[in-house]
């Protein structure tokens, strides 16, 4: 990454910083500040509920009653989170924003962009930039 770029993935981590302190379980706030850290990109569930200790099914349902979501979901939106950061504060071309948040190619993205935001990546691109 650029110094641009380390500058603005700085920036989205202050944005994020404590947003889960409230994560009752310390087992549950590990495996999040675990997932956070890599902006849900290179881990996945089981590694997760091996850093909380727990079995796969047992960190499933923890995870799911302290967060509401399944850890699955939670990284996925964190990638997402992080993929849309980056469409909106930065230039980087498509291609690269999808494989620096671990989608195997733009059209992936795009199409899980979309479901989570209701916009393609470029269109909101396009409308932080007029405005």
């Amino acid at each position: 990454l650029s110094l641009t770029e380390r500058r603005e993935v700085g920036a989205f981590e202050r944005m994020r910083a404590g947003g889960y302190h409230n994560v009752a379980d310390p087992r549950i706030q590990r495996a999040v500040v675990l997932i956070e850290m890599r902006k849900g990109s290179g881990v996945t569930a089981e590694q997760a509920a091996e850093a909380a200790g727990l079995s796969g099914r047992q960190f499933t349902r923890l995870f799911r009653d302290n967060l509401g979501v399944t850890p699955k979901r939670f990284i996925l939106d964190t990638r997402l989170r992080y993929a849309r950061f980056l469409v909106e504060n930065s230039n980087m071309p498509m291609t690269a924003i999808a494989f620096e948040t671990g989608f195997a190619d733009c059209a992936h993205l795009t199409t899980s962009f979309r479901a989570r935001y209701g916009v393609p990546p470029r269109q909101l691109r396009m409308k932080a930039a007029a405005g």
